[in-house]
């Protein structure tokens, strides 16, 4: 909800607080991200804008420090100029900060489409955040998308959606508290409602919409995936609120720092649990075979042996031979193989030297085992207090109890996810995207297991996209959608809208013989319809 309709409009009403100000500077130090310093007198504020495919708002910040290098000033046309007033374009999430002479219209639309564009008093655009050349002298005169009537949409539609596409309520949320309030199913189908019963329904939206427009409490709650999520009004199935505040401005920085903070406990967790795992099992596979190799000791005795008997046989510069058959001193018989190029004396050293060169490897053996046990004893004990870590703070405290450990698991796992684009879903499951033809292969044909599962854009080319998991089990849908969107995003259906993306699990992918890089056959496949970005908001 950081960049639906009616938060927007909350936040354009609270910018009008900075009415009078003058625009002192305006420069970018991090991708997607504008900040606004204005002035009055002794007084300032900061206004930050982002543009990020999945943190894009706007908000006012009381404190702002800007970065002695890598700052880039921006708009130069527009310094120095009153504001006068901000407003959002009716229905559509376009905020427009006017200036005595230019106009900031800031775009806040989804998969990667945002952008900040200045314009004259003509419309015609004099700069922009992205892609200023591309644009200069063009007009940007945007049209207001009009609210349609619920009656003119499709009946198979469910009723939620049916709210959402025709604008009357944006985004899941408020048509589904909608239909509770009034005792529908959202998930029942428009038709089934009679003419009488949308008529009734469109109005109760209507007054829903002017109830979060004239909202002045803000919500944070979490939705059904644990994830803080904004709201303007009461929502009746989330709970009680974490928190109520008076700001919009507090509510989504609020609302983003915690959904970051936690982004980044679940992408630490979950790289920490898989690389504690994968070095539990490697130190286990090391000691296995060293116990492997323990129990085959007695081939030095034979080597030995062999050395010894070889010595007391009576010809011992003889040549040409490929095997002995000679008896030791307890009457058993031995088969003695040979390198016919050397002599019985020259044979007999050789296997005095491997039975040496076993005795050493013994010794670096059996060291190399009780350090493995170490290992091992340490990591299950690091498992074990890893089961208690809950959030950020305590894994910061694991992290600092086993400094070594992390620094040890970390590094195989970060060379692993380094040649691949990624992405943490969220309960877990980490999304893995090639960067070209060949990496793809890599990515699907050795990276990939058998029950992991695979996305790829339909119909064009693309990345090959992997979803990793806690376990074996399928997904949730959510996961696959957003996965999906991500995968869309990667390909040349970016700029497109609804776009087919099919998944299956690896091994039912295969690579035909001769191929290019990057082409793979599905045996069985599921689509699912998405938008392009690279992360779906909550």
């Amino acid at each position: 909800m950081l960049r639906q309709y009616f938060t927007l409009h909350q936040v354009a009403r609270e910018l009008n607080s900075l009415a009078g100000m003058h625009l002192k500077e305006c420069y970018t130090q991090e991708k997607n991200s504008l900040i606004l310093l204005l002035e009055n007198e002794d007084l300032f504020a900061l206004i930050e804008c982002s543009i990020d495919p999945q943190w894009g708002t706007m908000f006012i910040k009381n404190d702002y420090n800007r970065a002695r290098r890598n700052t880039l000033n921006l708009f130069p046309a527009a310094l120095g100029q009153r504001l006068l007033r901000a407003a959002i374009l009716p229905n559509e999430r376009i905020i427009t900060l006017q200036l005595e002479e230019h106009r900031i219209h800031c775009i806040f639309f989804g998969g990667g489409k945002g952008n900040i564009i200045v314009t004259d008093s003509h419309d015609n655009v004099v700069d922009a955040f992205k892609s200023p050349k591309k644009l200069l002298a063009t007009v940007f005169r945007p049209d207001s998308p009009t609210i349609e009537a619920l009656n003119s949409m499709p009946g198979e539609l469910p009723v939620a959606k049916a709210l959402s596409t025709s604008l009357l309520l944006p985004g899941k949320e408020y048509p589904r508290e909608l239909c509770l309030r009034r005792g529908i199913d959202a998930r029942a189908q428009l038709a089934s409602l009679s003419a009488a019963e949308q008529m009734e329904l469109e109005s109760a939206a209507r007054e829903l919409r002017d109830e979060c427009l004239g909202s002045r409490r803000y919500y944070i709650y979490r939705n059904e995936n644990g994830a803080p999520l904004l709201s303007l009004i009461r929502l009746h199935d989330s709970g009680e609120p974490e928190h109520i505040l008076d700001s919009i401005s507090d509510a989504l920085l609020l609302r983003i720092r915690t959904a970051r903070r936690e982004r980044r406990y679940h992408g630490q967790y979950a790289m920490l649990a898989k690389a504690l795992k994968l070095n539990i099992d490697k130190i286990q596979k090391a000691l296995r075979r060293l116990e492997d190799e323990g129990r085959n000791e007695d081939r030095a005795q034979q080597r030995q042996l062999f050395g010894e008997l070889l010595v007391a046989h009576g010809n011992l510069h003889a040549k040409g031979l490929n095997e002995l058959t000679l008896v030791d001193w307890n009457g058993a018989s031995h088969v003695i193989p040979l390198l016919p190029e050397l002599s019985v004396l020259e044979n007999a050293n050789r296997f005095f030297d491997k039975a040496k060169n076993s005795r050493q490897a013994r010794v670096i053996r059996e060291q190399r085992y009780f350090d493995y046990l170490a290992r091992e004893e340490e990591l299950q004990r690091a498992a074990e207090e890893f089961q208690a870590v809950q959030d950020l703070a305590s894994l910061q405290s694991f992290i600092n109890r086993f400094p070594s450990i992390i620094r040890t698991m970390s590094r195989t796992s970060q060379q692993e996810e380094q040649r691949f684009r990624t992405f943490e879903l969220g309960e877990g499951f980490t999304l893995y995207v090639g960067r070209n033809s060949a990496n793809n292969d890599e990515l699907t044909m050795r990276f990939a297991k058998p029950q992991d599962y695979w996305l790829h854009a339909r119909g064009v080319s693309g990345s090959h996209a992997v979803i990793k998991g806690p376990d074996k089990d399928k997904p949730p849908k959510y996961i696959i959608k957003q996965a999906a969107a991500i995968a869309a995003y990667y390909s040349k259906a970016r700029n497109a809208g609804l776009t087919p993306v099919v998944y299956t699990q690896k091994k039912y992918i295969r690579k035909p013989k001769g191929s290019a890089p990057g082409a793979v056959v599905l045996e069985r496949e599921t689509v699912v319809m998405v938008r392009p970005q690279l992360m779906e908001e909550n």
